[in-house]
């Protein structure tokens, strides 16, 4: 189920402000290589709750880099206390 317009509008990463890119599976900050999830229908915007999705270019079961330079897990569980 789509989002939205205004509320699609409204909505950043909470890492870094970033517009979000609007999936299946979520809603993905491409700059911070995070996926927040849909529960039904609504957005969960907690970085507690977010997924990190590997770079497109990385080996695969490599989670070091994100789908851009992304944040990683140390630098999210600082931020989120």
């Amino acid at each position: 189920m789509p989002l939205d317009a205004t509320l699609k509008e409204l909505l950043v990463c909470p890492q870094c402000r970033g517009e979000l890119e609007e999936r299946d599976d979520g809603l993905l900050c491409l700059r911070e290589g995070l996926l927040f999830p849909m529960r039904d229908g609504l957005p969960v915007m907690l970085l507690e709750e977010a997924t990190k999705i590997p770079a497109p270019n990385a080996a695969p079961g490599d989670t070091s880099q994100a789908v851009s330079e992304g944040a990683n897990s140390s630098q999210l569980s600082q931020d989120a206390v």
